[in-house]
C-alpha cells in the first residue's frame, strides 16, 4: 500500500520492517530526510548502495541473498530503479497486463516470496514526476515493481505546504525571518522544499 516516508521508518524502528520499499518520485527532500533516517537505524557496514544503471536486478538480489557475517540485518539501497525497466518500442507497446517486462522483473518477484528475514531492500525511482508526460513512464515503473506492497510517494510540496515545512525549519533552526522575506524565499526556490532547506541552513549559520 501508499506509505509516507515516516510510516516507513517507524515501521523500520519497530522491527517489523518490510522485505523492499519503492520510493516513486521527484521530491528530493522528503528523500533525504528518509534515507539519513534508514541510514541511521544500521550500522554502517550493514549498507549497501547500488546503481542498477550500472548492475542487475538479479545481482542485487543476490547480495540480498547473501549472509552477512557481520550484520543481522542490512539495507540496500538501490538507485536509478527505473533503469531495470526492458527498453525499446516493443517494450513500450506490450500493454497486455502482466506481461510488460516479466522477463526483467522475475527475480524480484521469486524474491519477495522468501525474502531475506532482517534485509531491507530500497528502490529509488526519482525520475519521473506525477503529472503531465512522466505520468505515463511512472506507471509503468510501478507497474514493472508491482511485486513491492510498499510505495512511497514522493509528490512535489504545494506552495502551501512549503511554506508551511520552511517555517518549522526556521523554528528548529532557532531564528527569526520576517513572514515576507519567507513568501519570497518559498516564491523564488520553486516551492522545492529541498531548496529551501539548503538556504535556511545557510541563513541560520550567520
Amino acid at each position: 500500500g501508499r506509505m509516507t516516508p515516516s510510516q516507513l521508518l517507524s515501521r523500520i524502528k519497530r522491527n517489523d520492517p518490510p522485505p523492499a520499499a519503492l520510493l516513486l518520485g521527484p521530491e528530493a527532500y522528503e528523500r533525504r530526510r528518509l534515507k539519513e533516517g534508514l541510514f541511521a537505524t544500521v550500522p554502517e557496514n550493514a549498507v549497501a548502495q547500488h546503481d542498477l544503471s550500472e548492475v542487475t536486478l538479479a545481482e542485487i538480489l543476490d547480495d540480498a541473498r547473501s549472509l552477512s557475517l557481520f550484520a543481522a540485518e542490512r539495507l540496500i539501497w538501490v538507485v536509478n530503479a527505473e533503469a531495470a525497466l526492458p527498453r525499446g518500442r516493443a517494450a513500450a507497446d506490450d500493454e497486455e497486463g502482466e506481461s510488460a517486462g516479466s522477463g526483467d522483473a522475475a527475480p524480484l518477484n521469486d524474491y519477495l516470496k522468501d525474502p531475506t528475514p532482517g534485509v531491507v531492500i530500497v528502490f529509488e525511482a526519482i525520475r519521473f514526476d506525477f503529472e503531465g508526460d512522466d505520468k505515463r513512464k511512472q506507471e509503468r515503473v510501478r507497474k514493472f515493481y508491482a511485486a513491492i506492497r510498499d510505495v512511497v510517494e514522493l509528490r512535489r510540496f504545494s506552495s502551501h505546504e512549503a511554506r508551511q515545512e520552511a517555517e518549522s525549519l526556521v523554528r528548529a533552526a532557532g531564528f527569526r525571518i520576517e513572514p515576507a522575506a519567507l513568501d519570497l524565499l518559498v516564491e523564488a526556490l520553486g516551492a522545492d522544499i529541498a531548496r529551501i532547506s539548503v538556504e535556511i541552513e545557510k541563513l541560520s549559520l550567520f
